[in-house]
């Protein structure tokens, strides 16, 4: 019985710490730095002495990692500086594999997702305190997205609603953590947050319409999507009303803005390198530009920084700063188009993994493979935590094994 069991209370200790988002700022701004997960495995390794055999297909795609990285050392063979943090840049890179090496159990399994459900559930709460804080954002308008506004933890609390939604937690446990994530996901005040919250809930919405009318009659299917459209409109007016703020945010700096209906000259446009979007087209354009220049292993696992291209600071005001604004531009420029394809390879696997063996994952996943396109993930230390313990389950098909056990 795991409440009974002291190491299930330990793991959620340790693992909640190594959860904690904190950064260390560097001349390309802050750099999430917590990293401590990658003491566990080997610490485990040494006690037990003893080693998992991992999946061929992992263990293919880290030598390749391995030997792009010792031959990319030559591509600055005399800059030692570059080379550590070409190594270095490596090492966190390649850390999504650190836990294939270790079995999962299920008390370092459940620890694991009780963890990241404490940490989410606590960011998203200091963000709620904070709005209400400020009057609820009434006297602050769009300068909340100054004050609450963030990129990073908007995945965390996308995947954590749908892990929370489709596991049977207790309905006085579930309701109060949805309606907290859900809150953490709008107060990002970030669009790109909220476009893959919504993707995420439209598919997750026709597999499981489809699964329900292919067994329903006609009456029960009418009375379904009735509650459906009515749900949707009793939730938009609940945010019109009593978050009025984050209401007229996302629908003046998202709908309006897109469809340039709002009468500003900041519309949806890929050529304005001052836009959100014309800024991520430029770094692609860039990346490419790149890779095409004989640059078969990418920049050898060092990040956006490492090119130097005069077109982007001529026309960027403020200059670089040195994140490529999306989690596969940044894989893609660190490990080249062949290193792209095997880490979609992976993410990939996984999800069908998740798929057969857990929905809940799955659509957390799922979820955070569109907030990819927009912004950094498993780079993150916490998101990199994750991925890693994902890579694991399946590395070590936790589920097939448990069902023996």
């Amino acid at each position: 019985m795991l409440l009974s069991n002291k190491n299930f209370y330990f793991h959620i200790l340790i693992f909640s710490l190594f959860l904690i988002p904190f950064s260390i700022q560097s001349k390309l701004g802050g750099i999430s730095a917590n990293y401590l997960f990658l003491i566990y495995p080997i610490i485990l390794i040494l006690i037990n002495r003893e080693i998992q055999i991992i999946r061929k297909d992992i263990y293919f795609i880290f030598i390749y990692y391995t030997l792009a990285l010792l031959i990319t050392l030559f591509y600055d063979i005399n800059d030692i500086e570059i080379n550590i943090r070409r190594i270095l840049s490596f090492v966190l890179f390649i850390s999504m594999f650190s836990f294939v090496f270790i079995r999962i159990d299920n008390t370092t399994y459940h620890s694991f997702f009780i963890s990241f459900i404490i940490i989410g559930l606590f960011l998203s709460l200091y963000s709620i305190n904070t709005y209400f804080m400020f009057g609820g954002g009434a006297e602050l308008g769009f300068r909340a997205k100054a004050i609450l506004g963030t990129s990073r933890y908007g995945f965390i609390y996308s995947f954590l609603f749908f892990f929370v939604l489709l596991n049977n937690y207790p309905k006085f446990i579930k309701f109060p953590l949805l309606i907290i994530f859900i809150l953490g996901i709008f107060l990002t005040y970030s669009r790109s947050s909220v476009l893959s919250f919504g993707l995420t809930s439209f598919f997750l919405f026709i597999y499981y319409s489809y699964i329900f009318i292919k067994n329903s009659s006609p009456k029960n299917i009418i009375i379904y999507l009735s509650l459906s459209l009515l749900t949707t409109f009793v939730l938009i007016l609940i945010c019109y009303i009593f978050f009025y703020n984050i209401f007229n945010y996302y629908t003046t700096r998202g709908l309006l803005l897109l469809f340039h209906l709002h009468g500003e000259s900041d519309g949806f446009n890929l050529f304005n390198y001052k836009s959100s979007e014309g800024y991520r087209f430029l770094i692609l354009s860039m990346i490419l530009d790149y890779l095409n220049s004989n640059n078969f292993f990418g920049s050898g696992f060092l990040g956006i920084w490492y090119i130097n291209s005069p077109e982007f600071t001529s026309k960027v005001i403020s200059g670089f700063i040195g994140s490529a604004h999306s989690q596969y531009f940044d894989v893609l420029i660190r490990t080249g188009y062949v290193g792209l394809l095997l880490y979609l390879y992976i993410l990939f696997r996984i999800l069908f993994y998740f798929f057969c063996f857990n929905k809940p994952i799955f659509w957390g996943l799922i979820s955070i493979f569109f907030y990819s396109f927009f912004h950094e993930t498993f780079k993150m230390s916490y998101g990199s935590f994750l991925f890693a313990f994902l890579i694991s389950i399946y590395s070590n098909n936790y589920y097939e094994n448990e069902k023996k056990i």
